[in-house]
C-alpha cells in the first residue's frame, strides 16, 4: 500500500510521547521503577505532550478536509478511529494536571496523590491510544499483514521503547536505562515475531475473494486504461532489495544501536540523546515499511494472484 507520510509521523510522534507520558505516569504507581524528580517530571512531561500534538496535527494532513476531523469521534461505539480520538483528547486533562502538580511542588517534598492519580490515569490512555492506534490496522480483514494481534502490540511496544530511550535520555538514571534495554529488547522480538508472520506463504486467493471456488478464476481485464485511486493507493510496489536494505536499517537504528548503547550501563546525554534519535529515525523507516509491504485484497481484482 501507498505510505501515507502524515500518518507515519502521527504514529511515531505520538507513540513516543504517549510511551513517555505511560513510564512517567504510570511505572511509579505499578512499581516498575521510582518516582521521577521535578526536573524529569516537567521536562518529560512536556516533551510527550509536544510529541502527541505535533503527531495529531501531523495526522490531519491525511485528511480531503481536516475542518470535518471532529466528526470522526461520534462513532466510538463501532470504530477503533473514534475510540483512538476520543482517548486521545481524554489524555490531555490527565496529564496537564499531573505537569501542574509537579509544576507548583517545591521539589523536596513528595507530590500529593492527586498528582499521581492525574498521572497514573494519563499513562493509562495513552496506553489505551496506542493500542486503539494499532487494532485501527489489525481489524481490517482485507489487508492479510495487519490481521494479527501482534499489531497492536508492535505498537505499544515501540511506543513504550521510544518513551523509555527518551526518559533515559532527559532522566540518565541507571534505572531508566535499564527499563530502556529491556522494552527494546521486547519491542525487537515482537517486531521479528510479526516480520515471521508477515512472511508466511500467502492465504487469501482470487477465489476466496469471488467466492468461486470450483474454478481457476483469471482476471481477463481490469477496467480501466489509466491509473486510478485504488492502483496508487493500494497497488504500490516496492523492489524487493530495497525492502530488505530497508528493514536492516530499521532494526538497526530502532533496536540494535540502543541497545548496544545501554548494554554497558548508564550512557553518558550525548550517547543516550543519540540512541534515541536513532530510535526515532528507525522507527519512521519501520511504520513506511509498515504500509509499504502490506498488501489490500482490491489488489486480487487488478492482477495480483494472492495478497
Amino acid at each position: 500500500m501507498h505510505p501515507p507520510l502524515s500518518i507515519i509521523a502521527f504514529t511515531v510522534l505520538s507513540g513516543a510521547g504517549y510511551g513517555l507520558l505511560a513510564l512517567l505516569g504510570l511505572g511509579p504507581v505499578l512499581g516498575i521503577g521510582q518516582s521521577p524528580d521535578r526536573a524529569l517530571a516537567l521536562t518529560g512531561g512536556i516533551t510527550a505532550l509536544v510529541l502527541v500534538t505535533a503527531g495529531l496535527g501531523a495526522s490531519t494532513g491525511h485528511l480531503a478536509n481536516p475542518r470535518n476531523v471532529w466528526r470522526a469521534l461520534f462513532r466510538w461505539r463501532t470504530s477503533w478511529l473514534s475510540r483512538e480520538g476520543v482517548l486521545a483528547l481524554a489524555t490531555y486533562p490527565f496529564a496537564l494536571a499531573w505537569l501542574a502538580g509537579w509544576w507548583g511542588s517545591a521539589g523536596t517534598e513528595p507530590v500529593p496523590g492527586w498528582v499521581s492519580t492525574a498521572g497514573a490515569v494519563a499513562g493509562l490512555l495513552g496506553v489505551a491510544t496506542m493500542l486503539s492506534t494499532g487494532m485501527i490496522y489489525a481489524c481490517l480483514r482485507t489487508v492479510r499483514q495487519w490481521r494479527t494481534p501482534l499489531t497492536p502490540l508492535n505498537y505499544l511496544l515501540i511506543g513504550l521503547a521510544l518513551g523509555a530511550l527518551l526518559a533515559a535520555w532527559l532522566g540518565g538514571s541507571p534505572a531508566a536505562s535499564g527499563a530502556a534495554l529491556v522494552l527494546v529488547v521486547l519491542a525487537l522480538i515482537a517486531k521479528v515475531l510479526w516480520l515471521v508472520g508477515v512472511g508466511q506463504p500467502a492465504s487469501v486467493s482470487i477465489e476466496a475473494a469471488t467466492s468461486l471456488r470450483r474454478a481457476t478464476v483469471r482476471l481477463l481485464d481490469v477496467g480501466h486504461s489509466a491509473g486510478t485511486f485504488l492502483t496508487r493507493e493500494f497497488l504500490y510496489e516496492v523492489a524487493r532489495s530495497r525492502l530488505l536494505m530497508l528493514r536492516a536499517v530499521a532494526i538497526g537504528a530502532m533496536f540494535v544501536i540502543p541497545a548496544l548503547v545501554h548494554l554497558g550501563g548508564t550512557p553518558s546525554a550525548a550517547a543516550s540523546g543519540l540512541a534515541a534519535l536513532c530510535a526515532i529515525g528507525g522507527a519512521l523507516v519501520e511504520r513506511w515499511l509498515f504500509f509499504a509491504e502490506a498488501r489490500h485484497a482490491v489488489t486480487l481484482f487488478h492482477g495480483a494472484a494472492r495478497t
